[in-house]
């Protein structure tokens, strides 16, 4: 008998399309980690899902600062059964001004 529990984390998911998802992978009995740079909102969004039912916990992470994503690395490293399901849903901050079209495309490919 498999007793694995998938694991998903989907970063940027305190809200919109990456809430959606992080719900609808949730009610296929999939354990949600919820990447969000804003602990209170992220923490929120957890709690919307524990409401509903969802395996979910959140996970500090903000994809613009390396010591973030090193330190997201670390605790995902440590799982027990690893991660099973990554969803790349975080936007970028790029250029000062917040301009999207001033986003010089080389920065767009790297990450």
């Amino acid at each position: 008998m498999n007793t694995h529990v998938k694991t998903a984390l989907i970063t940027g998911a305190n809200k919109g399309i990456g809430f959606q998802t992080a719900k609808e992978l949730g009610r296929l009995g999939i354990k949600v980690l919820i990447g969000a740079r804003d602990t209170a909102k992220g923490k929120a969004a957890v709690e919307k899902l524990k409401l509903e039912g969802i395996n979910a916990d959140y996970l500090a992470l903000d994809v613009n600062d390396s010591s973030s994503v090193e330190g997201a690395a670390q605790i995902i490293g440590s799982l027990p059964d690893g991660l099973d399901i990554l969803v790349n849903n975080a936007g970028i901050m790029s250029t000062l001004d917040g301009v999207p079209s001033a986003t010089d495309m080389s920065v767009v490919r790297e990450t």
